[in-house]
């Protein structure tokens, strides 16, 4: 179950605990969030300040700390651009033929 809190001095005792499993780092543009797994609970801080934030992520317990999730959108700006000329590329006609080829491939159509 999710609990956000607002205070710093509170995500530190629930990091420090010892039922704390992990501490995630999730960087957004706007924010960074700070999510340790407990044994029942997800607790998030929300930072929007950049320098707060990288001075709590040295305050954390080295031992829970497994880093910074990756953007989950970061594979898609890769895949969008052709390696050789740089140029976007219109997946969407492709993945509808191979959809349809799966699809009537399956069911006999």
């Amino acid at each position: 179950m999710p609990r956000e809190i607002k205070e710093i001095k509170d995500f530190l005792l629930k990091a420090r605990r010892k039922d704390a499993k992990s501490v995630k780092i999730k960087k957004n543009p706007d924010n960074v969030k700070f999510k340790v797994r407990c044994s029942r609970f997800l607790y998030t801080l929300v930072i929007t300040d950049k320098e707060k934030a990288e001075k709590l992520k040295q305050s954390l317990p080295p031992e829970v700390v497994k880093g910074d999730l990756p953007d989950k959108r970061s594979h898609y700006k890769e895949q969008d651009y052709d390696a050789d000329t740089h140029e976007r590329v219109d997946r969407q006609p492709l993945v509808r033929f191979l959809w349809r080829r799966h699809r009537f491939s399956c069911h006999g159509q």
